[in-house]
């Protein structure tokens, strides 16, 4: 069982074939500040997160940066946003690799991907150029799901220039 977390760190996560399962316990992977890349073909799975601000299998926080170059997120749950992975302030740029199999247990937002954005002084934004999501479910964007709450700009978005969304499953869109 092994959970991960980057406070304000610039590195690089090659799985070389590995898998870091979150024994279904709290975030598989979180992102506090900084610039984490993942690479190589593992998988970050078994995350199980109860807390409506974290990702099941990744959670980027106070203005990081999360780059996915290749590898899986597969098989992670959230209470409530963001089964896969969840983007509640800073970037996510998905250049490769698979989110899969993930979901949110009440009706929340993002089986996949959730971009959620509370508070007015940060951004949060999901820039997809490759990869694919599929199988992953939830009441609201089965695949990916954002919103921004009670702002008078909007700060949060999702850039779709490549890759594939597919074979999600949501109650609403």
């Amino acid at each position: 069982t092994e959970n991960v977390t980057a406070n304000n760190k610039t590195i690089t996560l090659d799985l070389n074939g590995k898998t870091v399962n979150g024994g279904g316990k709290d975030t598989v992977l979180t992102v506090n500040g900084g610039d984490v890349t993942l690479t190589g073909d593992g998988t970050l799975t078994g995350g199980h997160s109860d807390n409506y601000t974290q990702g099941g299998g990744v959670t980027v926080d106070k203005g990081g940066i999360f780059t996915m170059k290749s590898g899986t997120i597969d098989n992670n749950i959230a209470n409530q946003y963001g089964g896969g992975v969840m983007v509640y302030s800073g970037t996510f740029t998905m250049d490769g690799g698979k989110i899969t199999n993930n979901k949110v247990d009440v009706s929340g937002t993002g089986g996949g991907v959730c971009v959620y954005n509370c508070i007015e002084a940060q951004s949060a934004q999901f820039i997809m150029n490759n990869g694919t999501i599929s199988g992953n479910t939830n009441g609201n964007g089965g695949g990916v799901g954002a919103f921004h709450f009670r702002l008078s700009a909007v700060r949060t978005s999702i850039i779709i220039n490549g890759g594939t969304i597919t074979k999600n499953t949501a109650n609403n869109g």
